[in-house]
């Protein structure tokens, strides 16, 4: 049995959020008395005054210091950045049909605008990043993993996610056709980049075909073999009865007929002669 492949890009239906692992670098602050508060990280305005603040004051101030302290979040992020304590960059969100984020203003003034902030702490820096301090290099891999975090979230909230499946087909010599053997022989979900989906889906293809052209070319050697042994048996001397020389032209058909099919089914599959040399 020689296999080809197809391979299918789809939406995944069911993604994972990506906010909701521990890797993530950046957090994401929007004030609680926004409608939009539920796409902020938990606990992000805490973990970034701990960076500015002491975590004892902090936790010494009346709800309405804390309050006063959120209205205040601009100067708040401006003094973090001065202090070499995070480094924050505006997030906007546009609610048009349905929900966009970016780090960059959509310009929009109807259904967009600046919803709150995405920051990376110093902590998370030397934790996730594995970078020291906030010099030229370490606010490079700040930005940068700040931009990518939101394309990713927003790449979610969009559907914006795939997966690629392996499907593989065998050929019927009696239908003379390719029919489909196993509609998902191999799968993997979860990429928030379709062209990174496709490139791997291209790979896992050229592999799956790699394989199986191996297996196939042994599979052509072993019937060539069968053939052989087939062309001896029938030129064994000795006594021949009417039953050998029917078993003979028996098994010579039948190892004949498999060697052609075994080839005519490589060429079909991968075109062109096959040598046993290349796999």
């Amino acid at each position: 049995m020689i296999k080809r492949y197809t391979i299918e890009i789809v939406p995944d239906q069911d993604p994972e959020n990506p906010r909701d692992g521990e890797t993530n670098a950046a957090q994401i602050y929007i004030p609680e008395w926004s409608k939009y508060r539920h796409f902020a990280d938990k606990g992000a305005l805490e973990n970034l005054l701990v960076e500015v603040v002491p975590s004892a004051q902090f936790q010494a101030l009346s709800d309405e210091e804390k309050e006063l302290v959120e209205e205040g979040t601009s100067a708040l992020f401006r003094v973090a950045g001065e202090a070499r304590a995070a480094l924050a960059l505006p997030l906007y969100l546009m609610d048009h049909g349905g929900i966009a984020l970016s780090t960059g203003d959509f310009v929009d003034s109807w259904d967009s605008g600046q919803v709150g902030w995405v920051f990376v702490t110093s902590k998370r820096m030397k934790e996730v990043l594995v970078k020291e301090e906030f010099n030229k290099e370490g606010r490079k891999a700040a930005s940068e993993a700040i931009r990518q975090e939101i394309a990713t979230f927003n790449a979610y909230l969009c559907g914006d996610v795939w997966g690629w499946v392996l499907k593989s087909h065998i050929y019927s010599m009696e239908s003379q056709e390719w029919i489909l053997y196993d509609d998902c022989e191999e799968s993997v979900w979860g990429y928030y980049d379709k062209e990174q989906a496709e490139k791997e889906a291209e790979e896992a293809m050229k592999s799956a075909m790699s394989r199986e052209k191996q297996e196939s070319v042994f599979k052509l050697k072993e019937a060539e073999e069968e053939y052989e042994m087939a062309l001896k048996k029938a030129g064994i001397p000795g006594k021949v009865t009417k039953e050998t020389v029917e078993s003979l032209c028996w098994f010579h058909s039948t190892a004949e007929r498999a060697r052609k099919e075994c080839e005519v089914l490589f060429n079909m599959a991968y075109g062109g002669k096959n040598d046993h040399t290349e796999a």
